[in-house]
Order: C-alpha cells, then structure tokens, then sequence
C-alpha cells in the first residue's frame, strides 16, 4: 500500500487491447460506420443509392452487443412523483433565459415563472443573473397578497440562478 492508501497495480500487455477491434465481416463493418444502423435500413439505402459505394447488405445473424446495451428501456417514471397542482401557487415552475440583444433598458435577461394549476405565467426582465432571487421574492410577495393562497413549491431546471439563495428557500418552506 502506498502512503496514499492506494494498492500499486503493475500489469504489463504486449498488445494494448482496448485499441484492438475485430470485425467479423464488412457488414458488420457498415453496420457499425453507420452507427449502428440497423441492416433493412442499410440496404434501403443501398437500393436507393442514396450512398455511394454502399453494397447490399447481407443481414448477419447474431447480435451486435452495443446496440443490445443502447437498447435497455428505463424504468417508466413512478407513479405520483410528478403529479399536477390542485390548487393556485401550489406548483410554481421558473426557469431564466439569456436575450442576444438587450432592451432598450438595459435587460440581458427574463425570468419567468408559470403557475401549474391555472398555467398563468409572469415575466420579469432582468439586467443581471444575480437578480433572479430578488425577482422571485418580489413575484412571491405580489402572488401571495393577491391570491391568499401560499407558495408551495417551485420547480427549477436546476440553474445556478437560484444556488446562491438556497437557504431562503428552506426557511421559507419552498
């Protein structure tokens, strides 16, 4: 073991074998420059030579293992885990985008942010990034004292806009 409790591990090869690949045969060799495409869809290429130099592919049998592992379904999203608003304010979606050229006062920024139950949206024009956090307190403040209702949770695309005023949202219960 190493000062660093690390375990040395010297092992030697002649042959470097992650740089080796076999290809059984050149439809193979296609399949694979296609990235992986599948072999109908090679020979209907071929047939319609819309690529040069492209044989008619013999479909091999076997499998090709990348395309069996790139082909894994995911689990389907749990039930309940996204579930809509049954009320005003409940869910409260944000996200901040950057405009190419500014507005006449000097916004490079919006932030908008869009009520899940009644799909009511609001847009706030921002000079700065920093300003997001302040733009969400004062959205919080107009929202709750119009409506009555309390701000439950908002739904971020994890931006760093709102990283910074983190603690704000824990206190406040959002």
């Amino acid at each position: 073991m190493t000062l660093n409790c690390l375990f040395p591990l010297k092992v030697q090869h002649d042959k470097i074998p992650c740089l080796i690949s076999i290809i059984q045969n050149d439809d193979w060799l296609w399949h694979m420059r296609f990235g992986h495409y599948h072999f109908s869809g090679l020979n209907f290429l071929s047939k319609k030579e819309y690529v040069y130099g492209l044989p008619i592919i013999n479909i091999p049998k076997g499998i090709c293992e990348t395309c069996e592992i790139g082909k894994k379904h995911r689990e389907s999203f749990p039930t309940g885990k996204s579930w809509r608003a049954r009320n005003s304010l409940e869910i409260l979606h944000s996200d901040l985008c950057m405009v190419e050229i500014p507005t006449h006062g000097g916004s490079r920024y919006f932030i908008t942010f869009i009520d899940d139950f009644s799909r009511k949206d609001w847009v706030y024009l921002l000079k700065q990034k920093l300003e997001a956090c302040d733009a969400f307190k004062s959205f919080k403040a107009f929202v709750e004292k119009q409506s009555g209702c309390k701000t439950k949770a908002l739904r971020i695309d994890r931006g760093q806009e709102y990283l910074a005023y983190a603690n704000f949202f824990y206190h406040h219960g959002i």
